[in-house]
């Protein structure tokens, strides 16, 4: 006759490490609902030929955190970061001046790529 045996439970393994082919596939894929998601916002706005310029007001949607920010683009000496003024001539500022309404801007800054989509143009 079979005698039954307790069985140990398998050791505890370590996770395995992420392939990096899979984390470019999620990061992809995120990147893609991200812009769906920035797409579904544009849509049923009206298309504005409205280019931006010195004094205007801008609602950017970030790719990097998924929230969108408000600029305006102020002349050099009366930007003020605290209140959301950039100069036209700051990085951030050169890369939005003259972008439409659903144009993506890719700024340097600090050593790091931002992406913005600007979804919305006021002039003041």
């Amino acid at each position: 006759m079979y005698k039954l045996r307790k069985m140990a439970a398998p050791p505890l393994q370590a996770p395995a490490r992420e392939d990096e082919g899979a984390c470019r596939g999620v990061r992809m894929l995120l990147n893609q609902a991200q812009i769906s998601l920035v797409q579904k916002k544009l849509k049923g706005r009206p298309a504005a030929g409205l280019q931006a310029g010195p004094g205007d007001r801008l609602r950017v949607f970030s790719f990097m955190d998924g929230c969108e920010y408000d600029f305006e683009l102020a002349r050099p000496g009366k930007d003020r970061w605290n209140e959301g003024k950039v100069s036209y001539l700051s990085p951030l500022g050169s890369q939005l001046l003259g972008a439409r309404v659903g144009d993506r801007v890719s700024v340097l800054l600090g050593g790091r790529h931002y992406d913005f989509r600007v979804m919305e143009i006021s002039s003041e």
